[in-house]
């Protein structure tokens, strides 16, 4: 069947075979094209992937260097420490979408996906230019004499993942609280849960004889603290609301302690070792409410007994209460 087109000439439909080839070709182009479409965005987005991977432990700033002196006319050791205090923040706040490889040994201990701590690399332990030389075969050792509840110290060494380190160091996890240093300049890593308040840790730094590791007394040690600052918390603060037994007695008898006991057919009394706290003069203990059924009674305390009642031995005149 012909038809004439609006010019005059004739016009038909296309052969069969003609159509499908055509149909075809155009099939093809449009998988080729959202093959490669969807290659493109796949290549990308494991090139964000690997980008967003950090083969480091981030400083998180500048360098804040406390300087080592020793001065031999003074027969002592100085340190000098800068008054930039460090921040202690977790990746996600420094390094948003950040992650550190599976691999490497401090991945669980500040990934995100691990709700990592807060960490800072910032303090630099180094000699001062203008030091003297230290007396033949003597060496400074480090030790922490106390830190904030929380605070934790670690040995860090970056490079290939084979050269890494992450090593427990000035106490923590049990670790020595001496670090036998080597001179040269390094950086531990100091690391604290999130949300943790402004913390300290105190150090003393000797002079030691390296073929016996003991203390050269006759010359004078260093001590120095180091700061840390949090970032300020975002939002609004959480309002939580407890429900608590409030166990109070007059404030005018003091040296009573708060015991318990689950039956009073058969009571075993037993020391809550709870410390009461003087609040608008009466002694107040609170008690968690999600405690099984339990009956109260005050006892007066022996001399230099605890709240624990360790020096508890017998029974005791004492006054019952039911919540």
């Amino acid at each position: 069947m012909n038809f004439r087109s609006f010019d005059g000439s004739r016009c038909g439909f296309p052969k069969p075979l003609n159509l499908f080839h055509s149909i075809r070709k155009n099939l093809m182009n449009i998988v080729k094209t959202t093959l490669s479409v969807a290659a493109l965005f796949c290549c990308q987005g494991m090139a964000q992937a690997q980008s967003n991977m950090l083969d480091a432990v981030p400083m998180q700033g500048s360098m804040v260097m406390p300087m080592f002196r020793y001065m031999a006319a003074h027969a002592s050791l100085h340190v000098m420490v800068p008054d930039t205090r460090p921040m202690l923040m977790p990746l996600e706040m420094s390094h948003p979408d950040h992650h550190f490889h599976a691999t490497a040994p401090w991945y669980h201990a500040l990934d995100p996906a691990h709700h990592g701590m807060a960490f800072n690399r910032q303090y630099g332990f180094v000699m001062d230019p203008s030091s003297d030389f230290l007396p033949l075969g003597a060496g400074i050792w480090i030790r922490q004499t106390s830190a904030d509840p929380g605070l934790k110290s670690f040995l860090y060494r970056g490079g290939d993942a084979a050269d890494q380190a992450w090593e427990p160091m000035f106490g923590t996890d049990g670790s020595e609280d001496t670090f036998e240093w080597n001179l040269k300049m390094f950086h531990p890593a100091f690391a604290a849960p999130k949300g943790s308040a402004a913390l300290k840790a105190s150090f003393e730094a000797f002079v030691v004889d390296l073929g016996t590791g003991m203390p050269m007394e006759d010359i004078e040690t260093a001590s120095f603290t180091l700061h840390w600052d949090v970032p300020a918390p975002s939002g609004e603060p959480n309002l939580s609301i407890e429900t608590k037994v409030v166990l109070s007695w007059e404030g005018a008898y003091a040296g009573y302690m708060v015991e318990s006991s689950a039956s009073l057919e058969h009571p075993m009394w037993h020391p809550m070792g709870m410390t009461p706290t003087l609040v608008d003069g009466a002694y107040v203990v609170l008690v968690d409410s999600n405690h099984p059924n339990q009956f109260f009674r005050l006892r007066k305390m022996l001399p230099g007994e605890g709240q624990d009642g360790s020096m508890d031995h017998g029974d005791h005149p004492d006054h019952h209460a039911h919540p």
